[in-house]
């Protein structure tokens, strides 16, 4: 929840042009550490790598994790677009990066509903004072399902692998005298 918490502040931020990058980057680096300390709590070396700032070996350290859990995996995933985000200057690859990341906080959403659809949660419907049908989770997961859409057609659009169909194309007809087609 402090993942998602952080994620929203960052996106309403992001949205402020006088927006302080250094304020961004150091809640992203804060994120990475946390997801970080999870991953590798046998010998630190990512934590290390990550509290120097040398994120080309916080790369390199992870990509030799190899989690057997398929929870630390999904941390694994976020955690790389993390660094992706921060090692990179260019700023259509960090674009790219942040899109990644929030279909992965997508993906592991919709799966979380999932597993509290499958489970009777009463302690959960109690603890939060829901009073829902069992059938409850279906409008969350039909918005996510709309914003993972946009997500994908959006990435997709911005790296050429989707033509453009919407709005009007003005396509010069060398045929005629005026040079564009009627």
């Amino acid at each position: 929840l402090d993942l998602d918490l952080d994620l929203a502040r960052d996106l309403d931020l992001a949205r402020d042009p006088a927006l302080d990058l250094a304020r961004v980057r150091t809640l992203d680096l804060a994120r990475a550490r946390n997801l970080a300390r999870d991953l590798d709590r046998e010998n630190n070396a990512l934590q290390d790598a990550l509290m120097k700032q040398d994120f080309t070996a916080a790369q390199q350290r992870l990509q030799e994790l190899q989690p057997t859990v398929i929870f630390k995996q999904r941390k694994k995933n976020l955690l790389t677009e993390l660094l992706t985000i921060l090692s990179t200057d260019n700023y259509f690859e960090q674009r790219q990066a942040w899109r990644r990341y929030i279909a992965y906080l997508i993906e592991y959403a919709v799966i979380g509903y999932e597993m509290l659809e499958k489970e009777n949660r009463t302690w959960w419907q109690r603890l939060l004072r829901w009073r829902k049908t069992e059938n409850s989770y279906t409008n969350e997961k039909k918005y996510l399902a709309q914003l993972g859409a946009w997500l994908l057609i959006t990435t997709a659009r911005q790296e050429g692998k989707l033509p453009a169909w919407e709005g009007i194309r003005i396509v010069r007809d060398r045929t005629s005298e005026s040079g564009f087609s009627e």
